[in-house]
């Protein structure tokens, strides 16, 4: 997908968005020059799931 896409891309799964990161360079740049930008935690539906909001 990446080779169509570019290293960066985004999937719509349902109502939640994922980006996608492919390379090294890709990962690179996302976690230690914009560290900032990345640094938050998504939901996981895993976990919304088995603890029904309470964890």
């Amino acid at each position: 997908i990446s080779q169509r896409y570019g290293p960066v891309f985004t999937v719509h799964l349902g109502p939640r968005r994922i980006v996608v990161l492919c390379g090294y360079d890709a990962v690179k740049e996302a976690l230690v020059d914009q560290a900032e930008e990345f640094s938050g935690r998504g939901e996981q539906a895993t976990f919304d799931w088995l603890f029904k909001g309470y964890g």
